[in-house]
């Protein structure tokens, strides 16, 4: 009887580890779960900072045309001047290019944090996957080593294979 405290130990012991690499793959999917969840909020703001940005361009683009328009008119030199027209059509497309910038990078932040995300849940289920790789190696291991030790001790077979010769002590 004595001869399956080790067995029944290398079972129990096989039977946590296992269960220790399946919860192990499992923590770190909930963990980038929720790094993926951070991340994919921080796309809607780094998309909405980029709108409220192109917004911001597109108004002082206003400004400055009226401002031109203003100054224009104010010279005596007329709104339809052909050179007055140039600077304020200069100004517009400047403006819509600034405007088109900030929502291009606003919208490429939120994608790339969007990629993280779709990257941090891949990773966590290739973590639970290995989780259930390691945790039925070690079980197959731990009852490799438990059979092994079944086997040296002879259990169930009516011999025992330890050597019980009286050893004499000098």
């Amino acid at each position: 009887m004595a001869a399956a405290i080790p067995i029944v130990l290398s079972v129990v012991g096989t039977a946590l580890s296992a269960q220790g690499a399946k919860q192990q793959g499992q923590d770190i999917q909930q963990a980038n779960i929720y790094q993926a969840r951070q991340l994919e909020q921080n796309a809607g703001q780094a998309k909405a900072s980029g709108q409220i940005e192109a917004l911001n361009q597109g108004m002082q683009t206003s400004l400055m045309v009226s401002r031109a328009r203003a100054i224009a008119a104010a010279s005596g030199g007329g709104v339809s001047d052909p050179t007055v027209v140039n600077i304020m059509s200069r100004i517009a497309g400047e403006g819509a290019y600034r405007e088109n910038v900030a929502r291009y990078n606003g919208d490429t932040r939120a994608r790339e944090m969007n990629m993280q995300a779709q990257s941090l849940r891949f990773g966590g289920q290739q973590a639970v996957n290995a989780g259930n790789i390691n945790s039925a190696a070690t079980l197959m291991s731990g009852g490799a080593n438990a059979y092994s030790m079944y086997s040296k001790y002879g259990m169930g077979t009516g011999t025992n294979k330890v050597d019980t010769t009286p050893q004499t002590v000098n």
